[in-house]
């Protein structure tokens, strides 16, 4: 897993690679600004948002960058036009304070790198994008601030998505709605140089429902 960061800098300059296309649908690739939030399935000591138990603001919250391209076309009919689009995204865990049993503080945070390519539903339109993906999400999320929480618990989440975007020029925004299933273990594990004396957390798998909110901007374009 701690190689998928090298992987996906190998992935970008082919993920960048303009592409042939039709002129009077053109294809472009951006960069974007994404913000969001994550419902678990499962509830981890009432201090995550779940499907059950929801408040705006609470932990998980997310901040990244992702790019994405359309790096072909698929041809449905003579007089419609599908074009695959592939993502790849990183996700900071904003820090936030948590509460275990009641009584010891600390706080969390990890990070959220996603791989997904899928296809353009309205790739024959010119200002209006649905892209429906599938991928994976991989990470961790990471106890810190108290020595007694100190641990961390990796994932590893097949995913698919749904993304509505609407284009202005150079400019994009989207919603992208992303249901991941958790198929790592759900223990929790003592970080690098954490001593013995730990809390013993429950077990957290983290499937889950993922919301963002992207802007992004144009940065490869071929002409229209």
């Amino acid at each position: 897993m701690r190689y998928i960061p090298y992987l996906l800098l190998l992935l970008l300059p082919l993920s960048l690679q303009g592409q042939e296309s039709l002129p009077q649908h053109p294809d472009y690739g951006y960069v974007s600004l994404d913000y969001g939030s994550k419902n678990y399935i499962d509830n981890f000591y009432g201090q995550l948002n779940t499907y059950q138990q929801q408040t705006l603001f609470h932990p998980v919250q997310l901040l990244g960058l992702s790019i994405g391209t359309p790096p072909d076309h698929l041809k449905l009919k003579k007089t419609s036009l599908m074009r695959t689009v592939q993502h790849l995204s990183f996700s900071q865990v904003i820090p936030q304070d948590v509460k275990i049993q009641d009584s010891i503080h600390g706080r969390l945070t990890g990070f959220v790198i996603g791989v997904s390519g899928g296809i353009d539903l309205l790739g024959s339109t010119k200002h209006f994008n649905l892209m429906i993906t599938g991928g994976f999400n991989t990470g961790r999320l990471r106890m810190y601030e108290n020595e007694l929480l100190r641990q961390k618990n990796p994932f590893f989440s097949p995913k698919l998505a749904v993304e509505p975007a609407i284009r202005f020029g150079n400019c994009i925004i989207s919603l992208k709605g992303e249901y991941e299933y958790d198929v790592s273990g759900a223990n929790w594990r003592r970080t690098w140089f954490a001593n013995k004396d730990k809390v013993n957390l429950n077990a957290f798998h983290q499937s889950g429902l993922t919301t963002l909110i992207s802007v992004g901007y144009v940065i490869v374009r071929e002409k229209e």
